[in-house]
């Protein structure tokens, strides 16, 4: 199994609607994680860590992202920071064991959508990413 793999359908429209990058250093969570947007209908892409995570941004186009806080090389919230100026449509989700106000504060200011503390069910998780989706459509 490579550290990009891909799951789920096809993406149906060009402006990565149904794409959603998952951003984690721990492959089990890192796999569960796409598992579980792929269930969802969502086309899932990992990535190892938040300068991972920049590499593909171009090519894959997600319209999501979930990362991690507590990542090398790039913490979560300076791949928030990196993402807004690369893709700033992206809506970012960001997931931690290690929460505090400060960071959930610093994430918003960030430009992060949504924080989300570890461990988080997967009901959440998808009342989330229907929050956001339906956010976009609203414009």
């Amino acid at each position: 199994m490579s550290e990009h793999d891909t799951a789920g359908k096809a993406s149906n429209g060009s402006d990565g609607e149904e794409r959603i990058l998952i951003v984690d250093d721990d492959p089990s969570m890192r796999t569960a994680l796409m598992e579980s947007v792929r269930r969802l209908g969502y086309t899932a892409q990992g990535a190892v860590d938040g300068a991972d995570a920049l590499e593909q941004v171009g090519r894959f186009r997600p319209w999501l992202v979930l990362t991690d806080l507590k990542m090398p090389r790039m913490t979560g919230l300076e791949l928030i920071k990196e993402m807004k100026a690369r893709a700033p449509q992206a809506a970012i989700v960001l997931m931690t064991a290690y929460g505090t106000v400060e960071t959930a504060v610093e994430a918003m200011k960030q430009g992060a959508s949504e924080y989300l503390l570890k461990p988080f069910s997967m009901d959440l998780l998808e009342r989330v990413i229907a929050n956001l989706k339906e956010g976009r459509k609203r414009g």
